[in-house]
């Protein structure tokens, strides 16, 4: 989030793996951010909250998970 404390790596909510993906997952993802209605209204900045969330949480159940399992 680029409002947000933290290097550029803490910040990021989305990345895009182009081989990866599958486009319309991408630009449906784009279009929800992009969507003039949504920017107006902020719903761009909640969706693109909600997904730094779930990324911060997946990332913190992987580093329990490899602390867990070093025990």
């Amino acid at each position: 989030m680029p409002l947000n404390e933290g290097s550029w790596e803490q910040r990021k909510f989305y990345a895009i793996e182009i081989y990866d993906q599958d486009s319309k997952d991408i630009t449906d993802r784009f279009a929800n951010y992009l969507e003039k209605e949504n920017i107006c209204s902020g719903k761009s900045i909640q969706i693109a909250e909600e997904v730094y969330r779930s990324r911060q949480k997946e990332h913190l159940i992987k580093e329990t998970d490899l602390v867990t399992f070093e025990f």
